[in-house]
C-alpha cells in the first residue's frame, strides 16, 4: 500500500519548485566583478559622497552576485551625488518641527566594461526619506545618518533592480 503521507510530501516539494522563481544574471552572463567608483559630491554636504560608495561597496559586498574588485572590473558603477535637502516635513502643536525629510539627488552608471556599454544610466534620479527630529520611532528613521543609510538601501536595490535583476 503506497503511504499517503509520501505522494503528499513529494507532490508538495515538485509544486514548490515548480512554481519557484529565481534572480539571475542571465540577462549578462559575462559580469562577475564589480567596481565602485567613488561618487563625486556636487553638494555642501561633508562626505556624503564616501558614505554612499562605502555602502554600495559593502553591499555589493554582502550581495555576492557580483566580486567587488578594485580594478579590471566587469562592471563599473560611477556616480554623482548632484543635491541634498534637509527641510521640515510636519510639524507638532507648538510649531515645533517634529518631522525631517531628506532628499537626495543622484546621476549613477552601471557599465560593462567589457562590451564598453552603459547598461543602466539613472538620469536625474532622487530618493527622499523622513526621520524624527526627536524622540524615537519605530518605523520612521530616528536619525539623519539612518535615513540616509535608508536612502542607500533604495538606491543599492534600484542598481541592482535596472541592472542584473531577471525573472
Amino acid at each position: 500500500m503506497i503511504n499517503i503521507r509520501k505522494i503528499l510530501r513529494i507532490s508538495f516539494l515538485i509544486l514548490i519548485g515548480g512554481c519557484s522563481y529565481s534572480f539571475n544574471l542571465n540577462n549578462y552572463p559575462n559580469l562577475k566583478t564589480v567596481q565602485v567608483d567613488a561618487f563625486q559630491n556636487k553638494t555642501s554636504e561633508f562626505e556624503i559622497d564616501e558614505e554612499i560608495t562605502d555602502y554600495l561597496a559593502g553591499e555589493f559586498r554582502k550581495d555576492s552576485r557580483l566580486r567587488l574588485v578594485n580594478e579590471n572590473p566587469d562592471c563599473l558603477i560611477t556616480g554623482k551625488v548632484v543635491s541634498y535637502s534637509d527641510v521640515p516635513a510636519q510639524y507638532d502643536e507648538k510649531e515645533n518641527v517634529s518631522l525631517r525629510k531628506i532628499k537626495i539627488a543622484f546621476k549613477i552608471q552601471f557599465e560593462d566594461t567589457k562590451e564598453k556599454k552603459i547598461i543602466w544610466d539613472s538620469g536625474s534620479y532622487s530618493e527622499n526619506e523622513n526621520y524624527v527630529e526627536s524622540g524615537s520611532s519605530e518605523t520612521i528613521a530616528n536619525s539623519a545618518e539612518e535615513a540616509r543609510q535608508k536612502i542607500y538601501e533604495k538606491v543599492f536595490n534600484k542598481i541592482i533592480q535596472n541592472t542584473l535583476e531577471s525573472w
